[in-house]
């Protein structure tokens, strides 16, 4: 907002910002499996160190929700060993991990590949608008 010249600047935000991150000379995607090694646990979760200077939150819903518990997250991710996450979301620099196969991981990227999904869509046809109909 420019006050002195009575001004407003508009910008059209890409929903694809923030998709995608640089560590080092490797690439991470959402909806992509990297592996990584467990650097730290903390009573909410585990930090995967994916790059150097970059680690992301397994948060411990997403341990539950593959079965595993609170107290079994010290034994099944002990530090140091590695592990393969899915990437679930990157958003101002923090990435947001899910375990590979579980219910929490796959709905939320198939949420999110449906959301991309329709705001890419065009028009389309008149038969198209029948395809998710159930009759």
């Amino acid at each position: 907002v420019d006050l002195e010249r009575h001004r407003i600047s508009l910008s059209l935000e890409n929903a694809q910002t923030g998709r995608k991150m640089k560590l080092g000379e490797q690439t991470i995607t959402v909806g992509g499996t990297v592996t990584g090694t467990v650097a730290e646990l903390k009573p909410y979760g585990v930090f995967v160190q994916l790059g150097p200077g970059h680690s992301g939150l397994l948060h411990i819903s997403e341990i539950e929700a593959g079965g595993g518990s609170k107290p079994a997250m010290r034994r099944d991710y002990p530090v140091g060993n590695e592990v393969t996450v899915l990437i679930k979301d990157i958003k101002d620099g923090k990435i947001s991990l899910a375990l590979p196969g579980s219910a929490a991981g796959e709905t939320n990227l198939r949420e999110m590949l449906d959301e991309q999904k329709k705001q890419s869509q065009d028009l389309g046809s008149l038969s198209g608008l029948f395809d998710d109909l159930k009759l």
